[in-house]
């Protein structure tokens, strides 16, 4: 009875340690994979943002992180789309421990909507009277709070407003900038989107009398334009002109017909070729059996 209870005790035992282990591979292997990879510097340098961007994505829909914008340099707060707006609010409103300490939630959440508030319970009200709006609508809504109106479509009247709102470095009482980066950030993408070509605008003007703030936004726009090219095709807004166009030989790599036409060309010569091969192999050792059975009858 002892004996048959220590081989239970046993099996249970190697199972749980089999189950253990497996859980491990699943969680360092699958579920962390895409952070490990954003975690290592030599893997982001050798990746677009693009590339960058779908591997953030995926890790917060394996591993439902909050996003680390310090540490990990996450990029939803600029690429992050309605979408991904609504999964941010659906997880601040499911669990409180979503809503970090730090300024990375609020900091996400104001890049994508052009608004801040420093409390869970203030998002989770705003974004309750204001969920059923575009994400243009609400960024437009938060130029407001700077004293500046944008039209939507946008119109040529916006550039200087928004050129203006960009280059403003005025501070607080507190020494704080009163302009947000989110807001000079969404007012470059507003710009961008729209179509405004900066070399033409300063071109048309003269430069020497150009009032010392619309210098600065003009100076920014191309600092924020290096990093958030349009050619990136991220983070754009609905006005924005898409570019879908993807070179034919370069989305015939990527097609059913030509990955299983070049995997039947890879392994069926190989494994037709093995297959001979085993053939000949088995034929040749009862060739050299038959020889061996008749030299020993002979004998």
């Amino acid at each position: 009875m002892v004996k048959k209870l220590k081989n239970i005790f046993s099996i249970v035992f190697a199972i749980l340690l089999i189950l253990f282990g497996a859980a491990a591979g699943i969680y360092w292997y699958y579920l962390l994979a895409p952070l490990k990879r954003l975690a290592d510097n030599d893997w982001q340098d050798m990746h677009s943002q693009k590339a960058i961007w779908l591997e953030e994505q995926e890790s917060y829909r394996r591993y439902k992180r909050t996003p680390d914008i310090e540490i990990l340099g996450d990029v939803i707060r600029v690429y992050g789309d309605k979408k991904w707006l609504e999964w941010m609010m659906r997880n601040i409103k499911k669990d409180p421990s979503f809503y970090t300490w730090c300024w990375c939630t609020k900091g996400t959440l104001s890049g994508m909507t052009n608004h801040l508030f420093h409390e869970r319970k203030k998002w989770l009200e705003w974004y309750a009277r204001n969920k059923s709006k575009s994400q243009e609508e609400l960024i437009q809504d938060g130029f407001r709070e700077y004293g500046v109106e944008v039209h939507l479509p946008p119109t040529k009247d916006d550039i200087l407003p928004l050129l203006n709102l960009m280059g403003n470095e005025s501070e607080d009482k507190d020494n704080h900038l009163r302009v947000l980066w989110s807001a000079k950030y969404n007012a470059y993408r507003w710009l961008r989107d729209s179509g405004f070509n900066p070399v033409e605008f300063v071109l048309a003007r003269d430069c020497k009398n150009m009032p010392e703030q619309l210098k600065r936004g003009i100076k920014e726009y191309f600092k924020m334009q290096k990093y958030y090219p349009s050619e990136n095709q991220l983070g754009l807004l609905a006005f924005a002109e898409k570019n879908n166009y993807e070179p034919l030989f370069r989305s015939n790599f990527k097609s059913l017909k030509y990955q299983l036409g070049m995997n039947f060309i890879i392994f069926f010569p190989t494994l037709l070729g093995l297959a001979i091969l085993h053939s000949i192999y088995r034929k040749r050792k009862s060739q050299i059996m038959a020889s061996k059975s008749n030299s020993r009858q002979q004998n």
